[in-house]
């Protein structure tokens, strides 16, 4: 799930302070253009998922500073068995983000929070998105979207765990230097992936697979800005497919 406590530029947010946040005047905006309110969307998502069988266990809230953006994510009750030897045990996720200046859409995205350190372990595959637009009916596109993220679920895991079972030797500098030529990360940012797969922060994490390199990647996109974190993760997960050939 991405982390929201740690953008820049957002601040920690309550779903009641979301109830007071007003969307945004019209302004010179196109007639076309049509906001949503914070509380409400994060309203509408929680009953699509709980109507689907998810229980949240975890909710999480972050807004831009001057209140127009937001994004969240939700952490869900869903055991499963797994083999934990070769993947940590997680916990399906939700990431939501969206903006009423018209600087991006709505959007929800797939991901996994790892229990033992709470990392944000994600595939930022975005599963729906839509602009604000008039004809938005939120709740039927919301339940759209969650049928989406629901279907992706079971490929999500399957990739996942699939990167368990590659060995990395060498392999983990070319997957670092691809995401560096595709500019999926700054070089100075490849630099600290590569020191964390180096150096992991836990036992767990010590195993010399392609999960454990994901890893590395994925706490390293925690540190840029919150609104390119969605892409970053969802270019980044492509480069190890395509590197590793994982489809």
């Amino acid at each position: 799930m991405l982390t929201v406590y740690k953008a820049r530029g957002y601040r920690p947010a309550t779903f009641s302070e979301l109830e007071t946040i007003p969307i945004t005047p019209q302004g010179e905006r196109s007639d076309r253009w049509m906001g949503v309110q914070h509380a409400e969307l994060v309203t509408g998502i929680k009953d699509c998922f709980q109507d689907a069988g998810l229980e949240i266990k975890e909710s999480k809230y972050s807004l831009q500073k001057t209140g127009h953006g937001l994004v969240g994510g939700f952490v869900f009750d869903t055991p499963q068995a797994r083999d934990t030897s070769l993947v940590p045990d997680y916990d399906l996720a939700c990431g939501f983000m969206h903006d009423n200046q018209s600087r991006r859409g709505l959007r929800l995205a797939l991901g996994a929070t790892v229990r033992i350190c709470s990392n944000g372990m994600g595939t930022g595959e975005v599963v729906w998105k839509r602009k604000h637009t008039r004809g938005l009916v939120l709740n039927d596109w919301l339940r759209v979207g969650v049928d989406h993220f629901m279907n992706s679920v079971e490929d999500s895991n399957e990739r996942i765990e699939r990167l368990s079972t590659i060995e990395m030797g060498r392999e983990a500098d070319h997957v670092l230097m691809q995401l560096g030529r595709r500019k999926v990360l700054s070089w100075k940012n490849v630099g600290k992936a590569y020191e964390k797969w180096l150096r992991p922060t836990h036992e767990e994490f010590q195993a010399r697979n392609a999960f454990n390199l994901y890893q590395a990647f994925n706490e390293t996109v925690k540190t840029v800005p919150m609104q390119s974190q969605f892409d970053a993760l969802h270019r980044g997960f492509k480069v190890f497919e395509q590197t590793l050939q994982l489809n």
